[in-house]
């Protein structure tokens, strides 16, 4: 997503959009943790 978009979104927006991506950041972590990638 670029800039201007993330600037035209209002606030609750914008909190589902983040809430959502450290969803998928910590699910990603935990991955790895389990099975690391085979190459990085």
């Amino acid at each position: 997503m670029k800039s201007k978009e993330l600037k035209e979104l209002e606030t609750k927006d914008l909190a589902e959009k983040l809430e959502t991506e450290v969803a998928k950041y910590n699910q990603m972590k935990l991955n790895h943790a389990i099975t690391p990638m085979e190459n990085p």
